[in-house]
């Protein structure tokens, strides 16, 4: 109903303003990331983008790269379900090679699985499978069994979607 929305909304942005005069980066950028969801599902297009984008901005003065990279996918999601071709495969890929360079293997491991995501969304399953596959070694090697088992449920439904049933199974 639309007075909770607005009640959703009032309380964000009060522990909002809690958060930032705490200087606490960190929590202001879920905050601002929540609100960029609850735009995106209210169909406010750009104010979801301008609140991932803040929140990017807030995880990355934390020092929380994993959680910038997440908020900037989110951005990615807003266009995709807006059906604008805006995914950034090429940047998403440089990305990658950093974060390998750096040997980051947890936030390697997020990266092969934003990628995965995003040839999903573009119906090219042959490297998103191959980069849930990596995903999922390497959250293995980490032993973020969560992570893994969520990469395995993604795996599942594509193969689900192509119609490979023996295999979703």
């Amino acid at each position: 109903r639309r007075g909770e929305w607005e009640r959703a909304i009032e309380l964000y942005h009060k522990s909002l303003e809690i958060f930032e005069g705490l200087e606490d980066s960190g929590a202001s950028a879920m905050v601002l990331n929540n609100l960029g969801l609850l735009y995106h599902r209210r169909g406010e297009w750009s104010l979801a983008v301008d609140h991932f984008r803040l929140a990017a901005e807030c995880a990355m003065r934390a020092g929380d790269h994993e959680a910038a990279t997440e908020f900037r996918a989110n951005i990615d999601m807003v266009r995709s379900c807006r059906g604008e071709a805006s995914v950034d495969i090429d940047g998403y890929l440089k990305k990658l090679e950093e974060i390998e360079r750096a040997g980051d293997v947890e936030m390697a491991a997020e990266m092969h699985g934003i990628l995965a995501n995003a040839y999903a969304d573009i119906f090219r399953w042959e490297e998103a499978l191959d980069h849930y596959q990596k995903s999922l070694e390497l959250f293995e090697r980490t032993g973020d069994r969560y992570s893994a088992a969520e990469t395995m449920f993604n795996m599942a439904l594509i193969y689900r979607d192509r119609g490979e049933w023996s295999i979703a199974e």
